[in-house]
Protein backbone atom coordinates (compact mmCIF):
# COMPACT_ATOMS: atom_id res chain seq x y z
CA UNK A 1 0.00 0.00 0.00
CA UNK A 2 2.90 2.18 0.51
CA UNK A 3 3.47 2.05 -3.43
CA UNK A 4 -0.33 3.23 -4.14
CA UNK A 5 -1.74 7.13 -4.57
CA UNK A 6 -3.99 8.68 -1.90
CA UNK A 7 -7.32 7.50 -2.31
CA UNK A 8 -6.12 4.23 -4.60
CA UNK A 9 -7.25 0.90 -4.01
CA UNK A 10 -5.74 -2.41 -3.47
CA UNK A 11 -8.32 -5.99 -3.50
CA UNK A 12 -7.07 -9.33 -2.45
CA UNK A 13 -8.86 -12.74 -1.72
CA UNK A 14 -6.76 -14.12 1.36
CA UNK A 15 -6.77 -16.70 4.20
CA UNK A 16 -9.29 -14.66 6.62
CA UNK A 17 -7.17 -15.31 10.15
CA UNK A 18 -5.16 -11.81 9.54
CA UNK A 19 -8.13 -9.82 10.40
CA UNK A 20 -8.79 -12.41 14.12
CA UNK A 21 -6.05 -13.27 15.06
CA UNK A 22 -4.56 -11.27 17.94
CA UNK A 23 -0.60 -12.61 17.02
CA UNK A 24 -1.48 -9.75 13.84
CA UNK A 25 -3.12 -7.08 15.77
CA UNK A 26 -0.01 -4.88 15.20
CA UNK A 27 -0.25 -5.35 11.62
CA UNK A 28 -4.43 -4.46 11.48
CA UNK A 29 -3.69 -1.45 13.71
CA UNK A 30 -0.50 -0.18 11.75
CA UNK A 31 -0.45 -1.51 7.97
CA UNK A 32 -4.67 -2.42 7.46
CA UNK A 33 -6.50 0.89 9.19
CA UNK A 34 -3.28 2.75 9.45
CA UNK A 35 -2.38 3.48 5.70
CA UNK A 36 -6.18 2.68 4.52
CA UNK A 37 -9.33 2.21 5.43
CA UNK A 38 -11.32 -0.56 4.50
CA UNK A 39 -14.06 -0.11 1.85
CA UNK A 40 -15.85 -4.12 1.40
CA UNK A 41 -14.93 -6.83 3.27
CA UNK A 42 -16.47 -10.65 2.31
CA UNK A 43 -16.05 -13.89 4.57
CA UNK A 44 -16.20 -16.32 2.50
CA UNK A 45 -15.42 -19.88 4.27
CA UNK A 46 -13.76 -22.69 3.15
CA UNK A 47 -13.57 -23.81 -0.63
CA UNK A 48 -12.84 -20.51 -2.13
CA UNK A 49 -9.08 -21.44 -3.20
CA UNK A 50 -8.70 -24.70 -5.09
CA UNK A 51 -7.14 -26.90 -2.22
CA UNK A 52 -6.48 -24.56 0.45
CA UNK A 53 -7.95 -25.94 3.90
CA UNK A 54 -8.32 -22.38 4.87
CA UNK A 55 -11.06 -19.83 5.89
CA UNK A 56 -11.01 -17.05 2.32
CA UNK A 57 -11.86 -13.03 2.50
CA UNK A 58 -12.54 -10.98 -0.22
CA UNK A 59 -11.67 -7.33 0.78
CA UNK A 60 -10.71 -4.02 -0.70
CA UNK A 61 -8.87 -0.91 1.03
CA UNK A 62 -8.64 2.31 0.04
CA UNK A 63 -5.26 4.29 1.19
CA UNK A 64 -6.42 7.46 3.19
CA UNK A 65 -2.92 8.92 3.42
Amino acid sequence: MDLMRRNGRLGAITSRTCFFLSSLKEWRQDIALGIGSPEVFADLGYGVMDDAAVEAAAYVFEKNR
